[in-house]
């Protein structure tokens, strides 16, 4: 059985793993700046109620993925997933006129 462990609100950490960097980062992240036996935290969390970052908003059940430098804690590697349906984008919506050149450039 997996445990869950609540923190802060609506996040519930899923699973924290101290590990390599090339053992936590993605394959299609590719950073030659960032030594591959670099000692990091990877931490899961679920966001039932949502989570907001820089391009936007996850309403709800958002899934966040994080490493951590486990020398400096500076931040490796962020991913939010959010379910479809449930992202808001931060970026304000297109006027009328917007839409209708938009329209017209096609």
């Amino acid at each position: 059985m997996r445990k869950s462990y609540k923190l802060l609100g609506n996040r519930k950490i899923k699973e924290i793993k101290f590990l390599k960097w090339k053992d936590a980062k993605p394959l299609k992240e590719d950073n030659p700046n960032i030594d591959g036996n670099r000692k990091v935290w990877k931490v899961t969390a679920d966001y039932v109620g949502g989570i907001d970052f820089d391009s936007g908003r996850c309403k709800s059940n958002a899934k966040l993925t994080q490493v951590l430098d486990a020398e400096t804690g500076d931040n490796l590697m962020f991913e939010v997933r959010c379910p479809k349906g449930n992202f808001e984008s931060g970026r304000p919506k297109p006027t009328a006129e917007e839409l209708r050149i938009l329209e017209n450039s096609k």
